[in-house]
């Protein structure tokens, strides 16, 4: 029975008593003003006003030593730290949990005796990495945690720290919810001029062919140039004196001829030829 019993008080301790110290931020640490690595094993001597940082093994620590001198042994190496906040920085191995912190806490920090050899420390909040610290002897650095969350330091090397953890608290810059564009209406497309399918010219008549002429022959009238006398005074015939009779007992009768000469027969011969008896002997004449 009284075994039950202290099994349920452990019981409730797990349930309670865990996250309650899981919840528990370690107290920061300021970081100091001025931090000088100087050196492994050795003598080493300071001014005023400055002490010693001695890095000892087994177990894994960072002492405070004042000086102004300090002689290292093996295994140990050594720091200046002068000005404000000379204190004994964290040492780390392995996993640290610094506790459930806040959306927008600021963590600052200054570290020693992380060797060179990329075997990096992390921060991690609900084990997403969220920080990379640097190396070196002395370096230093600072973050914001983007979310509400268990923040747990990994350190695959042993380091010292000074931590400032949450003193400032930044609201982590709200993304805006993205805005569904409204939806874009294209351009109006302008359809490619159509072309129109080619027409047949409709067939074409020719036109009515019109037989060349045919010559038909024609009378022509030929006018044979008249020669039109050209007017000229009418001669008057001038009167021929009709001659004396012949002699004899012949009569004259005249004959006209061409117009203007008077040819006189005689009666006798017009008479003989259409009366006289044959063998009459017919009258020689003279005349014109």
């Amino acid at each position: 029975m009284h075994r039950i019993h202290k099994q349920s008080w452990l019981l409730v301790y797990l349930l309670i008593g865990l996250p309650l110290l899981a919840s528990v931020v370690i107290a920061s640490i300021p970081e100091p003003a001025d931090v000088v690595f100087l050196g492994d094993a050795g003598e080493y001597i300071i001014g005023e006003g400055s002490n010693f940082i001695v890095k000892r093994t087994a177990p894994l620590r960072f002492v405070l030593v004042p000086g102004p001198t300090y002689t290292a042994v093996t295994n140990e190496r050594v720091w200046a730290i002068s000005g404000e906040n000379q204190s004994e920085p964290i040492a780390i191995r392995k996993t640290k949990i610094l506790g459930n912190v806040p959306s927008g806490c600021e963590v600052n920090y200054v570290g020693i005796d992380d060797d060179e050899d990329g075997r990096f420390g992390l921060f991690k909040l609900d084990d997403v990495t969220i920080h990379t610290m640097p190396q070196g002897m002395v370096f230093s650095s600072q973050f914001t945690v983007p979310s509400a969350g268990r923040l747990v330091i990994e350190e695959a090397d042993s380091v010292g720290l000074w931590l400032s953890l949450c003193e400032n608290l930044t609201p982590p810059p709200t993304t805006p919810p993205p805005t569904t564009p409204p939806p874009t209406t294209p351009p109006p497309t302008t359809p490619p001029p159509t072309t129109p399918p080619p027409t047949t010219p409709p067939p074409t008549t020719p036109p009515p062919t019109t037989p060349p002429p045919t010559d038909t022959p024609t009378h022509t009238p030929t006018h044979t140039p008249t020669h039109t006398p050209t007017p000229t005074d009418t001669p008057t015939d001038t009167p021929v004196p009709t001659p004396p009779p012949p002699h004899g007992p012949f009569h004259y009768m005249p004959i006209v001829s061409g117009g203007r000469n008077h040819i006189f027969v005689p009666i006798a011969i017009y008479l003989c030829v259409n009366q006289c008896p044959r063998g009459t002997p017919v009258p020689e004449t003279t005349g014109d």
